[in-house]
């Protein structure tokens, strides 16, 4: 049987377009399949960086942290502390066990909570925590002084016109009528209250004050007489102060008996 010539050649284009279109779907498919593969590959590379770079960062803290420990236990022994226990160094590697807790460098005595992976979501468990021993410095009384506002100060039985002792001395007799002790202010600030309190043994006898304008440099004095108190032989003392408080320690002087 003869085929005309004219079904052949339809049969012929309608073999060759349906053959076009399986190509043409089968390049579509290929092409979105590479699309994929380069989002994914994409997308991988960026979170391996990402991730690279958290590691990165977490290095630096940790080495910064071990940096400033040891800076910190410097400055410690620097100032004479004694350090007999060191806070563990930190490792990048996490641990095995997660029911242990981790040790924090630079944290000397911080608790440490850990998660009990058997618990609820709101119960922990605590890790005691252990403190460094540090040996205290040695203790000491700490004298504070007023500033060095008066200087030779002596005792006598007068003063002279500038106001400075006349023949010092801390030996007196009940014949004695006035009983002087004098200093030399220097660059003492206006305001200065100066106070002698004047005792035998633990007794106070008489006190006296005066609060003084500015004095560049000279000499200042107080007296006490018979009328203050009776001039009889013993040992007595002499306390100054600045401004209420202590001045330098107590002049003494005795009152002997009568020749």
């Amino acid at each position: 049987m003869r085929i005309p010539g004219l079904c052949l050649l339809l049969l012929l284009v309608s073999a060759c377009a349906t053959t076009s279109a399986e190509q043409q779907t089968l390049v579509a498919h290929e092409t979105q399949i590479g699309s994929a593969l380069d989002t994914i590959y994409n997308t991988a590379t960026a979170e391996a960086e990402r991730v690279q770079v958290t590691v990165e960062f977490v290095n630096q803290r940790i080495a910064a942290i071990g940096t400033q420990t040891g800076l910190t236990i410097a400055t410690l022994q620097a100032r004479g502390l004694v350090v007999n226990e060191l806070p563990a160094p930190l490792s990048p590697t996490p641990r095995a066990d997660a029911t242990r807790a981790p040790t924090l460098p630079g944290l000397v005595g911080q608790p440490v909570a850990t998660v009990d992976p058997n618990a609820s979501p709101t119960s922990v468990l605590v890790t005691p925590f252990r403190m460094a021993t540090l040996t205290p410095l040695p203790t000491s009384e700490v004298e504070v002084d007023t500033p060095q506002i008066l200087t030779d100060i002596v005792l006598a039985s007068a003063v002279g016109n500038d106001d400075c002792a006349v023949n010092p001395t801390s030996t007196f007799t009940p014949d004695t009528q006035e009983i002087y002790i004098a200093a030399r202010a220097v660059e003492m600030p206006d305001g200065t209250t100066v106070t002698t309190r004047w005792q035998r043994g633990e007794a106070e006898l008489v006190s006296f004050d005066f609060t003084y304008d500015f004095v560049e440099d000279a000499c200042i004095w107080f007296y006490a007489d018979q009328s203050n108190f009776e001039f009889e032989p013993g040992e007595y003392s002499i306390t100054i102060e600045v401004n209420g408080l202590p001045y330098g320690q107590p002049v003494a002087f005795t009152i002997t008996e009568p020749a």
